[in-house]
């Protein structure tokens, strides 16, 4: 109890470099913190991406006339007008098919019969039908940061879908390519949308990207200062070989760097560098064996033989 003196073992010699052993202490009920004392400190979230950037996103504007994020949660996590205490849940990740009801009526259409397919495919399993059918949906229908929609709605062809992330940077590459193309044409630009349209799932079809390296073509549109949409093009295509090969090259340098702190060369580069300025020899065409250069010379004439006599 608090305040004892006598503690089991108090009088055995200390042992060298030991703490004494303290007297137990207890802590009635009526004494304990209460909860609210302890406050749990909580980070803020992110900012929306339509928001914070200026590509992207959704705003939808405010009554009192300044725009705002779809995102019904404020910085401090309550929904306005609704639930005080109301949080961010996944549950609403996914809020809806498509932009429109002949979208969503789309989409569903199209997982039925990815379901009828996979249920052939999967020797009559369902449950593995549907999996595969979700896995296969998912490759063509999927959220974006990039268009025109609200949070939550699952799109077909979006960015993310229709364009490879890089290693460690996802779809930055993407925003930059679109800020310059903007700056390059001195627009002054709000808030920027990539968004899909009839062009893109066709253009996917045939490759990720065309022979210049560009990706699929999608709708460019953006909103100027005072809130009015300006279509760009439906033909913009961001590129995609020269981010990937910036990508590539610092890849190789930092594993270069590394080995050369190891004491190891490079094989590649040290061949590079032993054939930089040197001619690369050129096989001699074989010569036609003797007496055949006129074989073949006119359609009809036999050949002829050097040296035959006539």
């Amino acid at each position: 109890m608090e305040g004892a003196k006598d503690v089991p073992l108090s009088n055995w010699p200390a042992i060298t470099g030991s703490a004494p052993a303290l007297p137990p202490t207890f802590t009635l009920a009526d004494e304990r913190p209460s909860a609210a004392a302890s406050v749990i400190p909580v980070p803020a979230p992110k900012p929306d991406d339509g928001a914070a950037g200026r590509h992207g996103g959704y705003a939808v504007p405010d009554p009192a006339g300044a725009p705002s994020s779809v995102n019904p949660l404020g910085t401090g996590g309550a929904v306005s007008g609704g639930a005080p205490f109301a949080r961010r849940t996944s549950y609403d990740t996914y809020r809806q098919l498509g932009l429109t009801p002949e979208e969503e009526a789309q989409a569903v259409d199209e997982f039925k019969a990815l379901v009828k397919e996979s249920y052939l495919d999967m020797g009559g399993d369902m449950e593995a039908a549907q999996l595969l059918a979700t896995r296969l949906f998912a490759f063509d229908w999927g959220l974006s940061a990039f268009a025109q929609a609200p949070e939550g709605t699952v799109l077909k062809h979006p960015v993310e879908k229709v364009y490879p992330g890089l290693e460690g940077a996802g779809h930055d590459y993407i925003r930059g390519d679109v800020e310059s193309f903007l700056e390059a044409r001195d627009i002054k630009a709000a808030r920027w949308y990539l968004t899909p349209n009839e062009k893109t799932g066709r253009d996917r079809k045939k490759a990720w990207m065309d022979d210049q390296g560009y990706g699929p073509r999608m709708t460019l549109a953006y909103d100027d200062d005072t809130g009015r949409q300006h279509v760009v093009t439906d033909s913009y295509q961001a590129d995609i070989r020269g981010p990937r090969l910036k990508q590539t090259e610092a890849y190789n340098r930092a594993l270069e760097n590394e080995a050369a702190q190891y004491g190891f060369e490079d094989p590649v580069a040290a061949a590079r560098e032993k054939l930089a300025g040197v001619a690369m020899p050129v096989p001699r065409a074989s010569p036609k064996p003797l007496g055949r250069e006129l074989a073949g010379s006119a359609p009809g004439m036999p050949d002829r033989q050097i040296g035959s006599g006539g």
